[in-house]
């Protein structure tokens, strides 16, 4: 039976939704797919902003989870008895009402277990009487943290061979997760690299155009092989740095050493491509008389350039050069333009943008 899966943009629709409801999750996706993202941007999203913790269960030991045997007083019949007691990074999750030791957690949150099913069998187990009872022995979770689970599968060569206890899984809402190019395009689109700057925009093109091709380009193949690497959704924001670092410069190493010499010798070629792209200033100078590429591979790499340089200065001419390309290319920068830069819709010339392709991007939405 063919496995269907999901998408970053419908992972995060539907675990906003199971947060409400307060069902479990668990995502199961290749490396570097992005599920971490997904994560912490949901919980950025989830009731205005919540806190996020962290737990990074491959590293875990079954008494991090099941708590330190203590000697207590039995809060029924006030006689000594051992039970186990939440120590360290567990304490972020105990409700800070709870009569018998005070937790840290106050509010709604998120309690993220990452590599779950990488983590030995004992850890997983331990875990059930948290994640299902939602208490460790008599203390209590607060009952507004919600547990997301990620992990990598099986058959990743990442550790996770030995899957996820079928009673944590039957209790939890699986959403697998791939790897979607348009995804990531608009995802780069609109979250900058860790340094600050934007996503390089021939990055971004090269993404669409092997997309537009038919041909794979996010494609996890694992290997025991140290010296090849696959490209995924990471490790191309990973080479956009590279390319951000050094521009049309970037040491073919550095560039193979992220996304794979397949992908990276196409990437190379595509950027001799780039450079046949008409210039920022020609357009600005003449948007009506500046030749539009008719090529598509031209087109595409061209739009994504534009939507990036587009600013208060220039986004006028930067209109009237677009409006002279196919509707979908239109249409692509109008929510490209949009997402990176918001405040163009404050422009008179978004009025003239958005009426051309009104239609199309209303279909789309």
């Amino acid at each position: 039976m063919e496995k269907i899966t999901s998408n970053s943009e419908e992972v995060r629709k539907i675990l906003l939704g199971a947060l409400d409801l307060n069902v479990n999750v668990l995502i199961p996706g290749p490396p570097g797919c992005g599920k971490s993202s997904v994560i912490e941007g949901v919980a950025q999203e989830w009731k205005d902003g919540v806190p996020i913790h962290m737990f990074h269960l491959v590293t875990s030991d079954p008494i991090d989870a099941k708590g330190m045997p203590t000697e207590v007083d039995d809060v029924l019949t006030g006689n000594k008895m051992w039970d186990f007691r939440p120590f360290g990074e567990l304490m972020r999750i105990i409700d800070s009402r709870d009569p018998i030791i005070q937790g840290h957690c106050d509010g709604p949150c998120i309690a993220f277990l990452d590599d779950f099913g990488t983590a030995q069998k004992s850890v997983q187990a331990a875990w059930m009487q948290i994640i299902l009872a939602r208490r460790l022995g008599q203390v209590r979770i607060h009952p507004e943290v919600r547990f997301v689970m990620a992990t990598n599968r099986t058959g990743d060569k990442s550790g996770a061979d030995q899957g996820v206890l079928e009673t944590i899984k039957g209790r939890s809402l699986v959403l697998p997760m791939d790897a979607n190019v348009q995804t990531w395009a608009r995802w780069a689109i609109s979250n900058p690299l860790p340094n600050g700057n934007p996503h390089p925009a021939e990055v971004v093109a090269f993404a669409r155009w092997v997309d537009s091709k038919s041909e794979p380009l996010f494609e996890f193949k694992p290997t025991k092989d140290a010296e090849l690497n696959s490209c995924t959704p990471r490790n191309l924001s990973r080479m956009a740095e590279f390319v951000d670092l050094w521009g049309d410069k970037c040491p073919l190493v550095a560039i193979n050493g992220c996304v794979g010499p397949h992908i990276g010798t196409k990437f190379l070629a595509f950027l001799k491509t780039f450079k046949q792209l008409p210039k920022l200033e020609a357009v600005i100078k003449d948007p009506t008389g500046t030749k539009v590429p008719s090529d598509l591979n031209l087109q595409y790499p061209m739009i994504t350039y534009l939507s990036g340089k587009a600013t208060n200065k220039n986004f006028e001419e930067i209109t009237q050069y677009v409006l002279r390309f196919p509707p979908e290319f239109r249409v692509m920068f109008t929510k490209d333009v949009v997402a990176n830069w918001p405040q163009c819709v404050n422009h008179t010339a978004y009025g003239s943008l958005i009426a051309d392709v009104a239609d199309d991007v209303y279909e789309a939405a």
